[in-house]
């Protein structure tokens, strides 16, 4: 009955998500991909949500290099990309950092170093915004990681774009503090 319609696929997907099974949603959407080649861009996007909710950073880690090479992608799709990598990263980060028997905040800082897709403008055709909320996102893996001065001067490069952000001037302000800017921590 459902065949190879990507939205009823994806209801179908989001129900096993919401019986607390994200993996049989997941796997849902890879025989849709098996059987349809290639994915039209948006059924791809929304596979790398889903596997991104079930927490498959593996599967994750092989889509997203092409996903993100696409370069038409809408406004909305681009702060999608945006969101599922900083999430799939954190992940990667957290996981670092919780080692045994030693943490590896090394690789941690490597790995929150490496730049987030859309911190250029590329010919105006990027919105100030968005650049500001890569930067924002690539600050607050930088904060995990312990690379508190190179996340305050991407989070300052942020600001103007982002004046109103409250979660960002908090992270700005635990940036100041943690490099030992305590009068700029208090504005």
């Amino acid at each position: 009955l459902v065949g190879n319609d990507a939205n009823l696929l994806y209801a179908i997907a989001n129900a096993w998500f919401r019986h607390g099974l994200p993996h049989q949603g997941v796997a849902v959407y890879d025989r849709l991909a098996q059987r349809v080649v290639p994915l039209p861009p948006q059924v791809q996007l929304n596979h790398a949500v889903l596997r991104n909710r079930a927490q498959n950073d593996a599967a994750l880690e092989r889509q997203l290099p092409g996903l993100l090479q696409r370069p038409d992608w809408t406004a909305a799709q681009e702060e999608e990309l945006l969101q599922l990598t900083s999430e799939h990263r954190e992940r990667l980060i957290e996981r670092l950092l919780a080692s045994q028997p030693a943490p590896q905040a090394q690789q941690a800082q490597e790995l929150a170093r490496q730049p987030l897709p859309f911190q250029a403008l590329q010919s105006g055709q990027r919105s100030p915004q968005l650049v500001a909320q890569s930067q924002k996102a690539q600050a607050r893996l930088l904060l995990m990681a312990g690379a508190f001065a190179e996340a305050r001067v991407l989070l300052e490069h942020a600001l103007p774009a982002l004046a109103q952000d409250v979660d960002l001037r908090l992270e700005l302000a635990n940036a100041y503090h943690r490099t030992g800017h305590l009068d700029e921590a208090l504005m």
